[in-house]
């Protein structure tokens, strides 16, 4: 029942790829799970800054994408329920592949398996 989280690599300011979380809310269990899986020791993390960034998702190019500041997650990026709504992301889990439907653009994951199990 409980699945590998999607992550894509994503290329930030034109420089380097970071493997980012795509959060689309359903991971198996609920917030306390889900903050404990992003920050990975249990502390509450307060949010005191923000960022913008460029990123490419294997052709897909936006520029000024706000983000908040977090140090020590598990993930480098998360692009989260907001992003995806804005972009109208559909991922298809079991074919290992989402549509940013803002653009039709189809970005593949390299390892299917991880999208199930």
């Amino acid at each position: 029942m409980d699945g590998e989280p999607f992550i894509a690599d994503v290329r930030v300011n034109g420089t380097d790829f970071v493997p980012s979380l795509v959060d689309y809310g359903c991971l198996c269990y609920g917030a306390p799970r889900i903050l404990e899986n992003a920050a990975g020791d249990g502390k509450e993390v307060k949010i005191d800054k923000i960022t913008y960034v460029s990123i490419d998702l294997d052709g897909h190019q936006q520029h000024r994408v706000f983000m908040y500041v977090i140090d020590d997650l598990n993930w480098d990026m998360i692009l989260g329920k907001r992003w995806m709504e804005d972009q109208d992301v559909h991922i298809h889990a079991k074919e290992g592949y989402l549509e940013i439907g803002s653009m039709e653009f189809k970005y593949e994951t390299d390892d299917v398996t991880s999208l199930h199990s």
